[in-house]
């Protein structure tokens, strides 16, 4: 008989969890729809149905704070904690909450809370070093992305949100390890990856960003930018045809930069490709490239080795006469164009 009571009474306790949870599922669905006040109605009965657990008034708090009703929200996270103090989504809300009203220092308290109770949810620590990055709190926040790698090391964003940190602080060397790391847990992490090819860039690791460059752009071609930057790097380890290369997909995005026509009639000029190089200097003066003189002094050389040197001369004359001049094309005024002044 006592056997038989207590199945009964655990039957009963299921049935009134699903009940519950049949509650807060209809009133999500109302939410979704966007009918709050069908989905409060609901899960009232959620909390009626079982108040001793946090779930219910943990629900109703996410409705509320939806509904801007943020006041009655804090109102049942403490209930819901006060019924279940283990209950650690709890300090989640109302961390955001908090912050969504200005009280960002009980916030961070909130939300440390939930991250020293969830070590593996890396969302607490993203959350977390948000709020101490807006209170300029940067060595907080650097400390916090520590207990995320220590926490997660074998999650690659935890990794990849401490390299960020550094970064900022300027600890490239750091953060690119942190980089290294990432890609080495995450081999397809594109955010990684361009973060760890500009990083190289700026620090002048040419072979690196190059490599890190064209593995992103193989996935990503539509940013000319990252063309440019691939272009940079390529002409900085002497890969002159690597460089022409990137920049000709640069410009099949940014068709308008006079700049990129300049950079790419260069290159072609110390390959000694004249045509496409003096093509590439007339567009440029096309568009009335800032660089005017020195494109007139660089297709003057282009002209000059297709030997019109006629027309050479013209292009220098008007680079000399320019304000700054072109102080080489004096130079070769003088030596071939003598007769001309």
């Amino acid at each position: 008989m006592i056997k038989i009571i207590h199945c009964v009474i655990f039957l009963m306790g299921l049935v009134f969890a699903q009940t519950q949870d049949l509650y807060i599922n209809a009133g999500f669905r109302k939410m979704e729809e966007g009918d709050y006040s069908t989905a409060l109605v609901y899960l009232n009965k959620a909390v009626q149905q079982d108040p001793t657990k946090a779930k219910g008034y943990y629900k109703r708090a996410v409705l509320k704070k939806m509904q801007g009703d943020l006041k009655s929200a804090i109102l049942d996270l403490d209930t819901a904690l006060f019924k279940e103090s283990n209950y650690t989504p709890v300090h989640y809300l109302k961390a955001e909450i908090l912050e969504g009203i200005g009280k960002r220092e009980m916030a961070l308290r909130e939300i440390s809370r939930y991250i020293q109770q969830n070590p593996r949810d890396l969302n607490g620590y993203e959350f977390k070093i948000d709020l101490l990055q807006k209170e300029q709190l940067d060595k907080a926040a650097l400390l916090t992305a520590e207990d995320m790698v220590a926490n997660n090391p074998d999650l690659a964003l935890s990794w990849k949100t401490r390299g960020r940190i550094r970064e900022s602080q300027l600890d490239g060397p750091g953060a690119l390890k942190d980089y290294d790391k990432c890609l080495e847990l995450a081999v397809q992490d594109s955010l990684c990856l361009i973060r760890r090819a500009n990083l190289r860039f700026d620090m002048g690791e040419a072979s690196g960003a190059a490599i890190d460059y064209t593995a992103f752009l193989s996935r990503y071609p539509e940013y000319p930018d990252l063309w440019v930057n691939l272009s940079e790097a390529r002409a900085s380890i002497k890969d002159t045809l690597g460089a022409i290369r990137a920049l000709d997909s640069a410009l099949l995005k940014k068709v308008d930069d006079a700049g990129l026509f300049l950079s790419r009639g260069f290159y072609l000029l110390t390959q000694k490709k004249y045509e496409p190089a003096e093509m590439d200097y007339i567009r440029a003066l096309d568009m009335n490239t800032e660089e005017r003189a020195l494109a007139l002094f660089n297709k003057g050389l282009c002209i000059f080795y297709l030997d019109r040197k006629e027309e050479a001369c013209k292009d220098w004359t008007e680079a000399s006469n320019a304000n700054p001049p072109v102080e080489e094309a004096k130079f070769w005024l003088k030596k071939y164009c003598a007769e001309k002044k």
